[in-house]
């Protein structure tokens, strides 16, 4: 079974030398054993999912002749979850905030909240979940020491279906562009009213698969299988990646 409409996670290493400092800052992509360098370091001592090999956690899918067998972790959608093992920043090195979230899943189920990568926390950082069927992408911004908070919602996620997604933030002049896409399709778009003072940085470490709260999973947990989940800061190019309808 060929996967359609999944681009696969952009390969450039941590650190890796780009215009500005641009790079991954977080990746998450499901491995069996020891660590690959290119994932993340998480934090093990909570969440409830092993990468040991052999693990249930880790289920496989045939993808068919001439494809490589995909692992996703498999999220129970009541307790597990995956947390980096620190922060990130999205600001690069000129001092723009602009950034991408990506994320491969397989849904089970696909009511209330299902986050599949957040870092909320403090009235700070940004999510990409489901809501009742439909992404939901939610980014918070510095306005004078309070917040503005922008949401984006938009596509329609079925159940036991691969899909990828993401959320595009860019800033521009006086203002950012948010944009949803949803297996290559543009499905949601919000210009905001001002650029205020920026994406306000969290503090709370990326977390796959729940919603955090002072570095544990409370809630909006997901329910089903996720491949990888990326954020980038800087905006991913739009024809030549996000709607680029490669089949993985």
């Amino acid at each position: 079974i060929a996967l359609s409409f999944i681009p696969s996670p952009e390969p450039a290493a941590f650190g890796e030398d780009a215009p500005y400092g641009h790079k991954v800052v977080y990746r998450y992509r499901c491995f069996e054993g020891a660590r690959p360098s290119w994932v993340s370091p998480i934090d093990t001592s909570v969440g409830g999912v092993s990468h040991s090999v052999g693990s249930t956690d880790i289920s496989g899918i045939n993808r068919g002749q001439g494809f490589e067998e995909m692992i996703s972790v498999d999220l129970d959608g009541q307790s597990e979850f995956i947390r980096a093992n620190s922060s990130i920043d999205t600001t690069d090195d000129a001092g723009t905030d602009s950034f991408t979230i990506q994320a491969w899943f397989n849904a089970r189920s696909t009511d209330g909240y299902r986050a599949l990568v957040s870092n909320t926390q403090g009235y700070a950082g940004f999510s990409l979940k489901l809501l009742d069927g439909k992404l939901r992408g939610l980014v918070r911004f510095e306005d004078g020491g309070g917040y503005q908070n922008i949401e984006i919602i938009g596509g329609d996620v079925s159940p036991h279906t691969w899909t990828y997604a993401a959320l595009r933030v860019k800033k521009q002049n006086g203002f950012y562009e948010l944009r949803l896409f949803q297996d290559g399709d543009l499905v949601a778009s919000v210009d905001t009213a001002s650029d205020w003072d920026g994406v306000r940085q969290s503090t709370e470490h990326p977390m796959v698969g729940a919603e955090p709260s002072s570095g544990v999973g409370v809630d909006s947990f997901f329910e089903g299988r996720i491949y990888a989940v990326s954020v980038t800061n800087y905006a991913v190019g739009i024809d030549n990646f996000l709607e680029n309808k490669g089949v993985r």
